[in-house]
């Protein structure tokens, strides 16, 4: 019986053997004999480079140690000296020859190599966008021409106007490194023009924001989690800084349960780059440090409190002594009213608490009056004050924003804003108020006619729970556009362009509500799980699902809905 020939298809790397003539009729076949070789598809899964003895892609590569006969053959190495697959032996059958018989599926088996770094002719990344917007560091300028967002190390700067990206204060940092975040923005106190930017890592900058050019630089030893300048003093800034060891961190990193590292409240000097106070110590993770209007008063706040600290009458600043107030609920923000002596903290029962505590009477420091209004049925995430005191802005998981009109209590709404509300900051000229939402995205709103005057996002699908909301398998991509289709909030879609990295429009696909029953367990929505567009860009078919669960014991199963636009 002859010796099975075994196809060139099936032996990945196989030892070249001389070809058989084409006259050559050994076994009375006119046939040509199977040559075996390399096959492409194994030499084109990875583009490769050169190989690091300098040697180009072409160049024959002689395998360092060759297989011994009758072993299978897993040790040959391709043009990059790496494996790029391995045969089991299996045994042969009776009659059949054992060298060269492959009896499992090669490809299957196959240990792909990893891409090479620095490969120019592999896949490279030419562009990113997107990123994810800090919406509670929000900072307009003093004449609420110009908007700033951070965008992790960057921030970007808008033009109120016409919404426009006019520049990018870019952080730079060695590809090996970690980049530093922004964690506050403060503009400068006299110079219109100028911003300090404070970054996690210690670093402060003072920025002329239309030049796009650094004017100034500091550096503080410890990691900086808030920034605020001494309004009575503009050489000194209030710093939170994290002041725990080493140790310390990776031991409550360790931990199931993690708490925080200690936070210290500092005076730092910017003309002598040094810390000149040092007084208060927090073990909880700050929510807000804030100065008021009338800088005479400082407040930090945590989950369970707040401290007061009255400013100016101190030799190196930092002001006295905190006075520190407990609330019977867990605190999510807070807010100086700007004319009158008090704080308002909204709460986790959704009530929004009023402590007038910010006067010079002893009796009222020590058993402040409190009032309290309540309109939120879940937790209140923000609150911000018109420079006037005249409105108080508020909102939470309903994505409904509340404005409070404080002389008459009489309230307006702007409701479905399309995900949670997680930060509102107030225009100095009180005209728009940006609002920031937990799905990466703020709308500025004009304070005249409550309307949305502008809209910018990042990847919004970057913040969506993937366990629940799964993303789609692939990108569509609208030609008319140079846009991608990409999954938003559920029952969105977002149209985004990558190259200008701006966010184009959102498509509501199935209407939709947050509501959240009283035992707080969220109401399933509906997801798009497919998307397709036609060849011309006209037509864009959706498949959208829900996961209906068992209520009052009866079982209910999957939706689905098939929908043409």
């Amino acid at each position: 019986m002859p010796p099975k020939s075994t196809p060139a298809s099936l032996t990945p790397h196989a030892k070249k053997t001389p070809s058989t003539p084409a006259n050559d009729h050994s076994n009375g076949s006119s046939s040509k004999a199977p040559v075996a070789s390399t096959p492409k598809t194994v030499n084109t899964v990875k583009r490769r480079g050169p190989n690091q003895d300098g040697r180009g892609s072409n160049t024959p590569r002689t395998p360092q140690n060759p297989p011994t006969p009758g072993t299978a053959k897993s040790s040959k190495k391709d043009r990059t000296g790496r494996k790029r697959y391995k045969k089991k032996k299996t045994p042969a059958a009776e009659g059949d020859e054992q060298d060269g018989v492959i009896e499992s599926d090669p490809i299957a088996e196959m240990e792909w190599a990893e891409p090479v770094v620095g490969d120019d002719q592999g896949w490279r990344v030419v562009s990113s966008g997107g990123g994810s917007l800090d919406v509670k560091r929000i900072a307009f300028s003093a004449d609420s021409r110009y908007m700033l967002v951070p965008v992790g190390s960057n921030v970007k700067v808008y033009s109120v106007a016409t919404g426009k990206v006019i520049r990018v204060l870019k952080r730079e940092a060695p590809t090996s490194q970690k980049k530093p975040t922004v964690v506050a923005i403060q503009w400068h106190p006299t110079e219109a023009s100028q911003t300090y930017i404070a970054y996690d890592d210690g670093t402060i900058r003072l920025w002329a924001v239309l030049e796009g050019t650094i004017r100034q630089e500091w550096k503080h030893p410890s990691p900086i989690t808030h920034f605020i300048l001494d309004p009575n003093n503009p050489t000194n800034t209030f710093l939170l800084t994290i002041t725990s060891p080493a140790s310390q961190l990776q031991q409550s990193q360790s931990q199931s349960q993690p708490t925080s590292p200690t936070t210290a409240f500092v005076t730092f000097n910017l003309s002598t780059n040094k810390v000149v106070a040092s007084k208060h110590k927090f073990r909880r993770r700050i929510l807000a440090f804030e100065v008021s209007q009338d800088r005479d008063w400082l407040v930090v706040a945590d989950e369970t409190m707040f401290g007061v600290v009255r400013l100016g009458g101190t030799k190196n600043g930092g002001g006295g002594e905190m006075r520190r107030y407990y609330p019977d609920e867990d605190i999510q923000s807070i807010a100086i009213h700007p004319t009158e002596g008090y704080v308002a903290v909204g709460e986790k029962t959704g009530k929004i608490t009023s402590w007038y505590c910010l006067g010079t009477d002893e009796k009222s420091q020590k058993n402040p009056v409190k009032s309290s209004v309540h309109w939120h049925a879940n937790q209140v995430n923000a609150l911000a004050f018109t420079s006037d005191g005249t409105y108080m802005l508020s909102g939470g998981e309903e994505s409904v924003l509340v404005i409070w009109q404080l002389g008459t209590k009489h309230k307006d709404f702007l409701p479905r804003l399309g995900w949670t509300i997680q930060s509102l900051t107030v225009t100095p000229d009180q005209q728009h108020y940006a609002v920031g939402l937990g799905n990466n995205s703020v709308l500025v709103i004009g304070a005249a006619g409550m309307k949305i005057r502008m809209s910018l996002a990042g990847v919004i699908c970057a913040n969506m729970d993937k366990t629940k909301y799964p993303s789609l398998p692939t990108l569509p991509h609208l030609p008319q556009l140079s846009s991608l289709i990409l999954p938003g909030t559920p029952g969105t879609l977002q149209i985004y362009a990558p190259e200008s990295d701006t966010h184009i429009q959102t498509i509501e696909t199935s209407t939709s509500t947050r509501l959240l029953r009283s035992s707080q367990i969220e109401i399933p929505q509906p997801f798009i799980t497919t998307v397709g567009i036609s060849q011309d860009g006209k037509w864009m078919a959706t498949v959208e699902e829900r996961e209906r669960k068992e209520e009052g014991g009866v079982q209910f199963g999957r939706e689905r809905w098939l929908k043409f636009w």
